[in-house]
């Protein structure tokens, strides 16, 4: 059985996709490494509602120096973005979101007329949160800093995460 991440609560397995080497990560065919490779395997929580990872990879081997990913790369991402973005706030009209590993702020760019927060770790995206407007915390979303969030901004009605 698996605890979610959030809650601590008992999760279902829904699907495991066996060993998955970390993404978004190029190797030096001149300094061939192993990879780290992780259980893919993603549980369902009832509790709070979330898919998660049942056993994510180590935080400080995900976002490293090198990590390359930006979400705003891609006209394709950004008209999804745009669309998802518009699509939540008419669902849920929430008063204020977050976004936790927000990355360049591909969804958060789109939320103009409420309160949002983006966290993220990396130094270049959120360089690129500055750029757009968006209000940022430069650090790793854990459950202490999520503890340390609620604190200094109070709860938030929606979290999303891409």
């Amino acid at each position: 059985m698996y605890k979610c991440g959030i809650c601590g609560s008992e999760m279902d397995k829904m699907v495991d996709l066996g060993k998955l080497p970390l993404a978004s990560d190029f190797l030096d065919p001149k300094n061939p490494v192993e990879k780290y490779w992780y259980d893919g395997v993603w549980a369902w929580c009832d509790g709070c509602q979330m898919l998660q990872l049942s056993d994510p990879p180590p935080i400080e081997l995900v976002y490293t120096p090198d990590y390359q990913y930006l979400s705003g790369m891609s006209k394709y991402m950004d008209w999804h973005f745009k669309r998802t973005a518009r699509g939540l706030v008419n669902r849920y009209n929430p008063k204020n979101v977050i976004e936790p590993a927000a990355n360049d702020g591909g969804i958060l760019q789109f939320i103009k007329d409420r309160p949002v927060l983006g966290v993220d770790p990396m130094d270049k995206a959120c360089e690129i949160m500055a750029q757009k407007g968006v209000p940022r915390l430069h650090a790793a979303f854990t459950h202490d800093r999520s503890k340390l969030i609620a604190d200094d901004f109070g709860k938030f009605d929606l979290v999303f995460m891409a």
